[in-house]
């Protein structure tokens, strides 16, 4: 099944690369499941997300079920193409599989949620404007409306907070947004 997934990656035409090993700087974790973990790295100056699949390393080959569900997500991501959704970069193979995507942080969170939640009929204040006029406008703490969002209106505003230090991580986002629907 490995060699189908190799094969999948070098026949797409959307330039993912494979990788034969993990060769990141910095690091970090952001969110841990059963499953896998995430991790945010480095990688020639541009930040990427690695999502390392867990299991027994026992024998050479990752048990059948685990090596299913990748290729399952693999195929999905190579199949999707949108400027709204994180892209697939690249897929390691060995020592651990892993997925290489574009990073989203919780200020790219805090857009999305705003995007789903608010109707369209809600004008968003920087539609049409240059980039110089956009970041004068963040820096100085414009943002779009929170009107709509009700609830979730703390979760948004913390995710655009101008420092991203200070904005939430994906574990507290987890749990917040949890806290929420409960």
């Amino acid at each position: 099944m490995l060699s189908q997934i190799e094969a999948s990656v070098r026949g797409s035409t959307t330039g993912v690369q494979l990788w034969p090993d993990r060769d990141f700087d910095g690091e970090v974790s952001v969110g841990e499941g059963i499953h896998a973990c995430v991790k945010q790295v480095q990688m020639n100056g541009t930040m990427l997300a690695v999502k390392e699949y867990r299991y027994q390393t026992a024998q050479a080959v990752p048990p059948h079920g685990v090596v299913r569900a990748f290729q399952h997500e693999v195929d999905m991501l190579l199949a999707i193409h949108h400027d709204n959704i994180v892209g697939l970069v690249g897929v390691v193979l060995h020592p651990r599989l892993a997925l290489v995507t574009e990073y989203m942080d919780g200020g790219s969170f805090g857009i999305f949620l705003w995007e789903v939640l608010t109707p369209s009929t809600c004008s968003n204040p920087f539609v049409g404007q240059t980039n110089d006029t956009f970041v004068d406008q963040v820096t100085s703490g414009i943002r779009p409306s929170l009107a709509f969002a009700g609830v979730y209106a703390p979760i948004l505003d913390e995710c655009w907070r101008l420092i991203p230090s200070e904005r939430p991580s994906a574990d507290t986002l987890v749990a917040q947004l949890t806290a929420l629907l409960q």
